[in-house]
């Protein structure tokens, strides 16, 4: 098992990269994503869509 500091090191490693399926990795499958607007997503699937609408800058 990770430690919660290596954790969060490979979720920001991952977002960062743009890596999604590492991002989804750092999640269990029962999480729960609350966005900026109060919309939420349940578990890894939940995690992956809410994810993939994120890419690089241009």
């Amino acid at each position: 098992m990770r430690s919660e500091v290596d954790l969060i090191k490979d979720y920001f490693k991952a977002f960062n990269a743009y890596n999604i399926e590492a991002v989804v990795k750092c999640f269990t499958d029962d999480a729960t994503i609350t966005s900026g607007d109060g919309s939420r997503r349940q578990g890894t699937a939940g995690v992956e869509q809410r994810s993939s609408g994120t890419s690089p800058p241009s």
